[in-house]
Order: C-alpha cells, then sequence, then structure tokens
C-alpha cells in the first residue's frame, strides 16, 4: 500500500479526497488545522519521509483574500510550494508530486480553454498559482522531480468550504430570505463538484501508480459555463426562496469569463464531470443545517493561511 501526503488535508477539497485515497492508500494529513503549516519545513520533512507521493492542495486559495492580503499570499503559495518540493528534492526525488492549480492562471478568454493555452494571470492570487506551476515545471526538468498540474474551476459542494465562497454565500444568503448580492452577474465560469474534482484526482493516482499518466497538465472542469445571475436564480428556486438579487459593481480584479475544455482529461484519465449545477446544488443543499440555514460544521469562515 503506497503512502501519500495530502496538504490542505482538512479543507474541501482535502476532505473528500482523503476519504476516497483512503480505500487503497495509506494517507498522511498535513493541515493548519492539525498543527501544521508548510512554511514550516520541519514540520513538512516528517511528513514527507517514506510518501511514494505528494498531493499539494494547501494554498490560500480564494482571489479576494490574495488582493487583500498579497504577501501572505505570496509566502503561503510560492513559498509554501517550494518548501513542498524542496522537501521532495532533499529526501527521495523519486516522490511524485501532484499540484493544485487553477482557471485563474490563464486570465481572460471569450473561448473554451484548453491546458496548451497561453497563460496571463491578472491577479495576485493567479501570479501564485502560476509561479507553484513553474516551480513544479523546474523542479521537475532540474531534479528529476515527476510532476503534475491540476486546474480547478469554482469547485463548490463539499463540507469544510469557506463560507464566504460564492456558491456557499448565494444559499445561505436564501435560506435567510435575505438578497442574494451578485458582483456584476454576466460574469461566467465552469463550476465543479467537488465530488468530480476529487474522482479526478484519484484517477490520476491510479495512474502515475502504474506509470500511465502521460501528460503533466490536466483540467478537472465540466465544459459548461453558467453566469452568476443563473447561478443566483437557480438557488433562489432550489431553496424555494423569496429573495431578491441585489447586483453590486464587479470587482476589477477578476477574471470574468472562463470555460475549460475537458477533453484532455477524458481522454487519458477517462474521467468527466457527471453532475449537473442543478443536481449539485441540491446535493449541497441538502448538507445544511435545516434548523440554522448553514453548512454543518466544520466550515471556515475566512481564509486559513500561515501568517508567519
Amino acid at each position: 500500500m503506497s503512502k501519500i501526503l495530502v496538504t490542505g488535508a482538512e479543507g474541501m477539497i482535502g476532505k473528500m479526497l482523503c476519504s476516497k485515497l483512503n480505500k487503497n492508500h495509506k494517507i498522511v494529513k498535513f493541515d493548519l488545522k492539525l498543527g501544521h503549516d508548510i512554511l514550516r519545513r520541519s514540520q513538512l520533512e516528517k511528513a514527507i519521509k517514506g510518501c511514494t507521493g505528494v498531493i499539494h492542495l494547501a494554498a490560500m486559495s480564494r482571489v479576494v483574500d490574495a488582493h487583500k492580503h498579497p504577501l501572505e499570499s505570496v509566502k503561503n503559495n510560492i513559498l509554501g510550494t517550494a518548501n513542498v518540493l524542496e522537501c521532495i528534492r532533499t529526501i527521495n526525488p523519486k516522490i511524485w508530486c501532484i499540484y493544485a492549480s487553477s482557471r485563474e492562471v490563464y486570465g481572460e478568454s471569450r473561448k473554451k480553454i484548453k491546458e496548451s493555452r497561453a497563460l496571463n494571470p491578472i491577479n495576485v492570487y493567479a501570479v501564485t498559482k502560476l509561479s507553484g506551476e513553474w516551480l513544479m515545471k523546474t523542479y521537475e526538468k532540474n531534479y528529476g522531480i515527476v510532476c503534475y498540474r491540476v486546474r480547478f474551476s469554482n469547485v463548490y459542494g463539499g463540507i469544510n468550504d469557506i463560507i464566504d465562497r460564492v456558491t456557499p454565500r448565494f444559499i445561505i444568503q436564501a435560506l435567510h430570505g435575505k438578497d442574494l448580492t451578485v458582483n456584476g452577474g454576466t460574469q461566467t465560469f465552469d463550476f465543479t463538484h467537488v465530488d468530480d474534482v476529487t474522482d479526478g484526482i484519484v484517477k490520476l493516482v491510479n495512474k502515475i501508480t502504474i506509470g500511465k499518466a502521460n501528460s503533466k497538465v490536466y483540467h478537472f472542469v465540466t465544459g459548461r459555463g453558467t453566469n452568476l445571475m443563473e447561478l443566483a436564480n437557480t438557488i433562489i428556486k432550489i431553496t424555494n426562496s423569496k429573495s431578491k438579487i441585489a447586483k453590486m459593481p464587479s470587482r476589477f480584479y477578476d477574471v470574468e469569463h472562463f470555460i475549460g475544455d475537458p477533453s484532455l482529461t477524458r481522454k487519458e484519465l477517462n474521467w468527466e464531470a457527471k453532475i449537473s449545477l442543478e443536481k449539485g446544488l441540491k446535493k449541497y443543499l441538502s448538507l445544511f443545517d435545516t434548523h440554522k440555514k448553514m453548512p454543518p460544521p466544520p466550515y471556515f469562515r475566512q481564509a486559513r493561511f500561515s501568517k508567519k
């Protein structure tokens, strides 16, 4: 049984991923909630020893938080990633690494995006994630560490999420009969359920294990776009809410449009997103506490990151 380190193991993606991987692998969990810190090399070194692979999810994972705390974002997302790679390099460069990246690295595009599209980050968060990707590529080229980059888009639907993200925020507002505050409204994104995303990562791990992961970058996306007004109206519908929509100005540092092309992932990993947006939202809503009208604990009210 292989031993895999998962950083960010208590986050939304990490929590579900660990439960799935635990069936066939020994999982080492690494997370701030558990007293760990990716900026502390000694902790990482101890966790990585004896592992065959690392799935690096830990990050300051929201555009708005990186905009408010740019230096902390650089430290956590770039230096934290460098620490992971340095530990692999010094302990055992044969340890493979999967790095969680983001649609944000592409910047703006009105067309469906393939993994090969030029990268053009427009905000601090995107720059930190692309820097992490370049570190992965460089450590692979210079030190032989086999690295894979997976790009996500607007993942939703699990426990342990930050409740100020757009999907949980809209649902909470709708359940309480409050206005759904929509910044802009026409921005179109590829909303992907966490169950689909984690299934995809498991498939990639399985391919890596048998030496048949042929590409180094994969999209885990639906290939379908939904604008924020559509998302808000769908949530009002499924919650039977009488909430209205309150339009707010869009944020200047946000990407306005992203729809990913999942064809490479479908071809090589035999993966595709199976959960439609409405089905995924209903599935997520079923997790909510019907009395408190909130997601089940534990959830996070704000971003988690090292403040060293």
